[in-house]
């Protein structure tokens, strides 16, 4: 594992659905409406059909559509994001929990992250003050050295990912770090703003060395933070 020492809490992570459960609900509709369709004139059930084909290549259209429109590097953000060797370098001077943003090239969802969760402006603001931010390709074929330790690319992954992600290659997965460099805690899945708003303060605060998830998320988090921000999506 390197230098990455493992310190789990024992948190609940979101994976939210909603594009996903979205186009699942038009799909059945859609089904619903050609069955209905059926009972009809042949000519009405062709016509069905065809705007049946029409509109789930429409539903996936907007979905990929959403993705193109990300612009590489990052462009744009408020976050100032580092690499994992500038990170633990910045630590030696100025001492600051580390949030990893691990992802893939391909994966869809760290993309969509990058767009509606982390141009969040409190989001944005919050992980500035309280972490270094660092962007991990788990696909990087560069050596990566923390310290006296190195990590190379191999069967497919950087070391250090999967170092990061305990060997559970998930994407995208946000893995927190201490000021020390020590674990914390890896989340995987998407997470809208909201729910990634609680996360940060629920770690960059230290909340979690002073109760459960459920306590804080129920509680203390409202009382301190107000209600959770309104997710944003980007035109």
């Amino acid at each position: 594992m390197g230098i990455f020492r493992f310190n789990h809490v024992n948190l609940n992570y979101f994976v939210s659905e909603n594009i996903h459960n979205q186009i699942q609900t038009n799909i059945k509709q859609l089904f619903l409406s050609v069955i209905t369709s059926q009972r009809s004139s042949y000519f009405n059930h062709q016509f069905n059909m065809k705007i049946f084909i029409l509109t789930l290549i429409a539903s996936f259209s907007i979905t990929f559509i959403s993705y193109s429109q990300i612009t590489s590097a990052h462009a744009g953000q408020k976050i100032q994001w580092m690499t994992l060797e500038q990170a633990f370098a910045a630590t030696q001077k100025e001492p600051r929990k580390i949030m990893v943003d691990i992802y893939t090239g391909w994966c869809g969802w760290c993309k969509v992250m990058d767009q509606r969760t982390f141009t969040n402006e409190r989001v944005a603001d919050f992980v500035s003050e309280k972490f270094y931010a660092v962007k991990l390709d788990a696909e990087i074929k560069d050596t990566i050295t923390i310290g006296t330790q190195k990590y190379i690319w191999q069967n497919g992954y950087n070391q250090a990912g999967v170092a990061l992600l305990q060997g559970k290659m998930s994407f995208p997965t946000i893995v927190y770090l201490d000021e020390k460099f020590n674990m914390i805690q890896p989340v995987p899945g998407f997470q809208e703003a909201p729910q990634f708003h609680q996360v940060i303060t629920f770690f960059g605060d230290n909340h979690y060395k002073k109760g459960n998830w459920e306590a804080y998320q129920k509680d203390i988090y409202p009382k301190q933070y107000g209600q959770p921000v309104v997710a944003e999506v980007k035109k």
